[in-house]
């Protein structure tokens, strides 16, 4: 039976995770989604026929294993089968719930794996403040990728660390483990990089702590046997490219995954245009400090002061093995953003790259929480932090819910230099406020008058546009800017190297339609001069 703490956590839980889902089922279709629906269409049909079909190359999907975009156009596919008119009117909501699923699933992951590792109180704190990060929350429902790799990353580490600790079920513990980084390799082939040091760090402790090691070596050899047959499979049965081009693909995929050129030339970081491709070492800082919520940063920067200060309470809160638990940990969210320094990996669309360790910094925040919390009574300094905590904690929320659904444009614009901040982030990067400039277009024009109008696009995918143009109004072509009336845009950066300019700034003329919430433009519907 929970108690009433339980329950209360319980429920505000809850309570954002269908806020997260009504937000979910309001916005349009993700940059990305329209090409992953195709992609999954492609692969199911090269499973459909056992290899026969053979017009599986689509844009770029072949350094894309495939296996989520399959598995979601599947769930489709069924539906399609049931009620095709239900999939047709509701396409955009099946895909959101689908992606919103998982997102739930992680989030379940999240509380068990922070509930074996730290306590269930931590455990709580963690999904919460988890969720009450924009970026996360605004990318639960929307995102077929980044979304799946945290899926399959948290849920990995639980399970690995299961293995690890039980010498029961050790052949379940591993099939699951198996699968998982199998899942999240099948998903971005790139999820390799961030499980081998988990997994070699884990198998150096499993060894050191065996006594009779030569009795237990056998044992590896099959959970090793057992889990690389296992991730091959999933890896390589959607991935028809990989299964008839060989390894050559693979180890162009590695490249690609590492310095991927597909993307934008140019990032946007308060007012300053940074080339992708030579992404500065100091981006993550400055994302952090102008887009992460004040509240996380203050209860983040707290942790690290109490661990160097007031070790002994931490101890007293979570027992003598929190040092090495808090190393795990830190090695868990500082591990992919050095790899990304070092190797320059290509960094764009804010953060949505490195989603999957949003969580463990609401982690961190929970720990120092739960710290003010222990102190409160006894301590006149941590009444202070707790009512400063509460402060920022407000400015926060009526940012949050006031920029609904569009979460993962959230800005910290308490700074001088952000308060005129349209031009000075990617808010929009993924274009899914183009469903609400479409759904307003007959309060501006005829209904009989928008078949016959020429629009274009800038920032976001032509394919996504033209659904919810067709959906609406029947209108079933995009035109070049050139030969448009109209151009639908958000401010994303250009794609052309050399051109450092934004939609915004590319094509001038008057604003008929704003997409809009506190004084941010998400995107617009301009009358091209």
């Amino acid at each position: 039976m929970l108690n009433k703490k339980e329950l209360t956590l319980n429920i505000i839980i809850i309570f954002l995770l269908f806020f997260s889902y009504y937000s979910t089922l309001i916005v349009g279709l993700s940059w990305d989604e329209v090409f992953h629906y195709i992609n999954g269409k492609v692969r199911f049909e090269y499973l459909k026929t056992f290899g026969k079909f053979k017009n599986y190359y689509y844009s770029n999907n072949i350094y894309y294993p495939g296996l989520y975009d399959t598995i979601t156009y599947f769930v489709g596919y069924i539906i399609r089968i049931i009620n095709n008119n239900f999939f047709e009117n509701y396409f955009i909501e099946i895909k959101h719930t689908i992606n919103f699923i998982f997102g739930s699933l992680s989030i379940l992951g999240l509380y068990k794996l922070v509930k074996v590792f730290f306590n269930k109180k931590t455990a709580y704190l963690s999904c919460i403040f988890t969720l009450l990060n924009p970026f996360f929350f605004g990318h639960l429902g929307i995102n077929p990728k980044d979304i799946i790799v945290f899926f399959s990353y948290v849920w990995f580490i639980y399970f690995f660390l299961k293995y690890l600790n039980n010498n029961e079920n050790k052949i379940l513990n591993i099939l699951f483990t198996s699968f998982f980084i199998g899942f999240g390799c099948g998903t971005r082939i790139s999820f390799l990089a961030i499980v081998v040091p988990i997994i070699i760090i884990g198998l150096i402790f499993l060894i050191k702590n065996k006594k009779k090691l030569q009795n237990y070596i056998p044992n590896l050899i099959r959970d090793i046997i057992i889990a690389l047959l296992i991730i091959t499979l999933l890896i390589t049965i959607t991935w028809p490219h990989l299964i008839e081009g060989g390894y050559q693909v693979f180890l162009e995929t590695i490249y690609k995954s590492l310095k991927w050129s597909m993307g934008p030339s140019y990032g946007l970081i308060n007012g300053d245009f940074y080339e992708i491709k030579n992404t500065p070492s100091s981006y993550f800082i400055k994302f952090l400090t102008y887009r992460m919520p004040f509240y996380s940063l203050f209860l983040i920067t707290l942790c690290y002061l109490i661990i160097l200060f007031d070790k002994k309470s931490i101890n007293e809160i979570y027992g003598k093995k929190f040092n090495i638990k808090f190393k795990i940990l830190n090695l868990i969210i500082l591990y992919p953003l050095f790899i990304s320094i070092i190797f320059k990996v290509n960094i764009y669309d804010n953060i949505r790259l490195f989603l999957f360790i949003i969580p463990f910094f609401g982690i961190v925040s929970s720990i120092s929480f739960l710290y003010l919390i222990k102190k409160f009574k006894i301590n006149i300094f941590s009444k202070i932090q707790i009512f400063f905590l509460v402060f920022l904690f407000l400015i926060f929320a009526i940012r949050f819910f006031a920029i609904t659904p569009y979460h993962y444009a959230y800005v910290n614009y308490m700074f001088p230099k952000l308060i005129n901040a349209n031009n000075k982030f990617e808010f929009d990067y993924w274009a899914i406020s183009f469903k609400e400039i479409v759904n307003d277009l007959d309060k501006v024009f005829k209904k009989e008058e928008i078949k016959k109008i020429k629009f274009s696009f800038c920032g976001g995918d032509p394919k996504a546009l033209n659904f919810q143009l067709n959906k609406d109004f029947g209108v079933n072509k995009i035109y070049r800017p050139e030969n448009a009336d109209y151009i639908i845009m958000t401010n994303r950066a250009s794609f052309k190297i050399g051109n450092k300019k934004t939609c915004f700034t590319k094509y001038p003329g008057k604003n008929i339609l704003e997409v809009s919430r506190q004084k941010l433009i998400f995107s617009v519907l301009r009358k091209l001069d």
